[in-house]
Order: C-alpha cells, then sequence, then structure tokens
C-alpha cells in the first residue's frame, strides 16, 4: 500500500461484574446477586466514588451520589457512570440522576433517561436482541414485514402446492418474535412455533421446505437447521417455553452426529455462522452447552480462511476446498460467528482463543470497512447519495446487497458494544 495504515486505538481492557471475567476478580464479600454491589464495585474500578442511591419502592427513578477521581472533564466521568447504569441497573428504573461532589462540596445535579428500561411483563423474559427502544415508524415497518412474509416466503410449485423453505418459516419466527407487544399476540408466535417444533424428527432432523416435508438438497437442509435451532431458541428465551427449548437442544445433538466436528470435511463457512449463532444462543440460555468444542471447531477454521496477504480479512482461501467465491455476506456472518465465540471464550477465560478472535475480527472490521461506499466513490449509482454507506458485494463488484448491508451493519454495532465493554 503506498498510505499509511492509521494506528490501532489501544483499550484499557475493563471487565464488568456483570461478566464472568470481572466477576473472577470480584472480593468474595461483594454481593453479586446485589445490582448496587456491582455497579458500586464497576463504578469504583472505573474511578468513580459511588457514596450512596436512594429511591422508593415502586419509582422509576433512582438517585445517587457520585464523585469523581480520574476524568479530567465530568462529561467522561457521567458518561462512563450512565454506561454503567445501562448494565446493572433494573429494567423498571427509566431515569436515572447524578448528584456530584468534589472534594465534599456539591456540583450539578445530571439526569440522564435510560435506554433499556422498559415494564417488564409477567412471564415474558427481556428479549437479549432489543438493545434500544422501537420507534412508531420501526414498529409499523415491522408489522408491514410480518403481514406481508408469508407472501413473499412460499414458492409455488408445478403441480399447484405451496412449499416454504425451512429457513424462511424459522425466520418469520424471529420476524414474529420483533413485534412490539409479541407476548400479547403469543397465538400466533407459539402457533408457529409449534408448526416447526412439528416438522423435526429426532432421527431425520428437519426437512429442507415445509407443506409438504421435503429434502431435496442435504447442504441447504443442515444450512437451514441453524436458523431453525435459532429461532426455537429465541422462542424459548422470549417466551419461557421448554418445548422449544427441547426441540432446539435436539436439532443440534442431531447436527452433531450427523455432521461431526471432529471431521473436517463437514466444515463449510457457509453453513458455519448460523450453526454457531445456535450454540451461542443454547449456551446463552442454558448456561452451558455441550457443543462449545464444535463452535470453538468452527471458529478455528473460519480464521485459517484468512490467509491471503492481498485481503487479510477476508474470508477466502485460493488453498483447499473450493467454497465459492468471497462475498460481503459470508465476511459479515463469520465476523458475527467470530464475535459470538469471543463472548463465550472471554466467560470460559480462555486467553488463547481470545487473542486469536480479538485479532481475527480485527483484520475482518478492516476488511468489511474496506468495502463500505464512502462520498466520492459512488458516482455511478443513479443517486449516489443513497449508497453512502453501504457495502460492496466483493471488491470488484459494485452491487449493494441489502443482507450484506443490514449483517454488516450488525457487525459494527456489535464492535463498538464490545468496545465499549472492553470484550475486544
Amino acid at each position: 500500500n503506498d498510505f499509511k495504515r492509521i494506528p490501532k486505538r489501544v483499550y484499557e481492557r475493563f471487565y464488568s461484574a456483570a461478566d464472568a471475567a470481572g466477576k473472577n476478580v470480584a472480593p468474595d464479600h461483594l454481593d453479586l446477586d446485589s445490582w448496587y454491589d456491582k455497579l458500586l464495585f464497576d463504578a469504583e474500578r472505573s474511578g468513580l466514588r459511588l457514596h450512596a442511591a436512594y429511591f422508593r419502592p415502586g419509582d422509576d427513578q433512582v438517585s445517587f451520589s457520585v464523585s469523581n477521581d480520574r476524568y479530567a472533564l465530568w462529561a467522561d466521568a457521567a458518561n462512563q457512570f450512565f454506561t454503567l447504569t445501562e448494565v446493572h441497573l433494573p429494567r423498571e428504573f427509566s431515569n436515572v440522576s447524578v448528584q456530584t461532589s468534589d472534594d465534599n462540596l456539591l456540583g450539578n445535579t445530571l439526569r440522564y433517561q435510560r435506554k433499556t428500561a422498559q415494564p417488564i411483563q409477567s412471564g415474558v423474559r427481556p428479549s437479549q436482541y432489543e438493545k434500544e427502544p422501537v420507534s412508531a415508524a420501526a414498529q409499523a415497518q415491522r408489522i408491514d414485514i410480518i403481514k406481508l412474509w408469508p407472501y413473499l416466503s412460499q414458492n409455488n410449485n408445478k403441480d399447484g402446492t405451496t412449499q416454504v423453505a425451512l429457513g424462511d418459516f424459522a425466520l418469520w419466527l424471529r420476524v414474529l418474535l420483533l413485534q412490539p407487544d409479541f407476548a400479547e399476540a403469543h397465538e400466533p408466535v407459539n402457533r408457529q412455533a409449534i408448526s416447526l417444533r412439528d416438522s423435526f424428527n429426532p432421527e431425520t432432523g428437519f426437512p429442507e421446505k415445509l407443506f409438504p416435508a421435503t429434502t431435496d438438497s442435504l447442504f441447504m437442509q443442515r444450512y437451514f437447521t441453524g436458523h431453525a435451532a435459532l429461532a426455537l431458541l429465541q422462542h424459548s428465551a422470549a417466551m419461557d417455553d421448554a418445548a422449544s427449548l427441547s426441540v432446539a437442544n435436539a436439532a443440534l445433538k442431531w447436527l452433531a452426529n450427523k455432521y461431526p466436528a471432529s471431521n473436517k470435511d463437514h466444515f463449510h463457512p457457509t453453513l458455519a455462522p448460523w450453526h454457531t449463532f445456535a450454540i451461542a444462543a443454547q449456551y446463552q440460555l442454558n448456561g452451558a452447552s455441550p457443543h462449545l468444542a464444535t463452535l470453538f471447531s468452527m471458529s478455528d477454521q473460519l480464521i485459517h480462511l484468512q490467509s491471503e496477504p492481498e485481503f487479510p480479512g477476508r474470508f477466502f482461501t485460493e488453498k483447499g476446498p473450493n467454497f465459492g467465491s468471497p462475498n460481503v455476506v459470508r465476511d459479515a456472518l463469520s465476523t458475527l460467528a467470530l464475535m459470538a465465540s469471543l463472548d463465550i471464550a472471554i466467560d470460559l477465560g480462555d486467553r488463547k482463543r481470545q487473542k486469536q478472535y480479538r485479532k481475527a475480527i480485527w483484520l475482518a472490521l478492516d476488511n468489511l470497512r474496506s468495502l463500505q461506499y464512502d462520498h466520492g466513490v459512488v458516482t455511478n449509482f443513479d443517486q449516489p447519495m443513497k449508497a453512502v454507506g453501504a457495502l460492496r458485494f466483493r471488491h470488484n463488484d459494485e452491487r449493494i446487497r441489502l443482507d450484506g448491508v443490514v449483517f454488516g451493519a450488525e457487525v459494527f454495532e456489535r464492535a463498538a458494544i464490545m468496545i465499549q465493554n472492553g470484550r475486544l
């Protein structure tokens, strides 16, 4: 290259008491079931002193008295403290106020409205996939998608029958779970989950297509099984549904028996991400998974694809099996798979894999950023400004594919969160 690479910013590692790595360094007298103890511990390690908290039972506001021992600007100190409240405070607290204190002198009172606070519905677990409040426009768009989805996903056969791909049906369930009030409209959600569960056979697995159930491609059957297991795990997490959890666990066991990770011929970069997402979701929901060796094996093999000198962050190599041409969708999904694996490696204290995955993720982020359109390089499009921010399909293919942009955006968002939490 004829330009200098900008050095990467070095972030100080910080492991929160909300994570396994942070809990390992917490003192014995700390009550890890108490949100106040965890917030106090993280605040003090961040250079903040938390003197007291005040709230009345039933209120949605909590007040703190905080002093700053580290930050030159109170703006930075407040940002750090409010970030910690997002991590530790119960979800019923929607408003936070901070009485600042310096050298025992009271300063300004800062107020903050939390992003994650919302009332907890009885019997429904908060979805880990909702990170921000959903706007009215986004809710309306989701509802339109839900109404239209059955017509978009079905395939009309020559004999007049209508089939739906297993992956489309599983994705439909995940779309339904995005409804603003899916718990109140639980009947169609559960009906979708029941239909998906009923299509699974412990001996033959899920079929590739539904209504009627048929399998023409073993590759697509295996590909869609990861989607289906993930959808059922998300349904179980959202609705506390034991049946969905049971079938998802059985589907992952079926994959492990039919396509053991010990046989490297079973690896394919198209299949690995969705299988990884499902195992990671099982780990998050159960607190454990019997398939972590498979998850790490797939992630390690994804890293082996990043060996091309000209494109070091791309998940493609001409050595070994032909997995098809590289593209932004594969690169983004593979990066998300490594991020999920890194989170688990951190939880387990696997420092060797942490180092490997972080290095691979940073290379992958550089690769994805190189595919993103900036001002001045979009003149070939009819409406150039609308292409800014999108990701091209590959370095020598200027097409923009919606799924590549969506998964790419998810990668950048996830990376920002992991950096903020000291995990990347």
